[in-house]
């Protein structure tokens, strides 16, 4: 991901990320759809591990994983502050499959809505 990518910039009201399910996106062109599908699969994840967790999911997401993170590390993930990379997807994947495979094995949607995209390149 190219420096500075926040996957929650790309929602209308940023602060949504991980919270609100069917949270509006911004209208992006396409040669940005494979940075808006991340961001997307990111707060669907975010949302459905909150879900689960409940309100202190960066806390228990700290205290699974061993300490390796902090929770403040978990809360800017959750929040869409900063991208999960692929080995936490994996991990998140391997602890909770049965809350995160509908979403991460889903390849009918990897964008949002479409009306909220634009088809342009520019």
């Amino acid at each position: 991901m190219p420096p500075g990518f926040r996957p929650a910039s790309y929602l209308l009201r940023p602060r949504e990320f991980g919270v609100v399910a069917d949270a509006a996106w911004r209208a992006v062109p396409t040669a940005e759809h494979p940075r808006l599908a991340v961001a997307y699969l990111q707060h669907q994840m975010a949302v459905a591990l909150r879900g689960h967790l409940g309100s202190n999911a960066a806390s228990q997401l700290a205290r699974r994983f061993g300490g390796l993170y902090r929770e403040d590390y978990f809360r800017r993930k959750l929040n869409g502050q900063i991208p999960f990379n692929l080995t936490e997807v994996m991990a998140l994947m391997l602890e909770f499959g049965s809350v995160l495979e509908p979403i991460v094995l889903s390849t009918s949607t990897l964008v949002p809505e479409i009306p909220l995209t634009s088809r342009s390149s520019s």
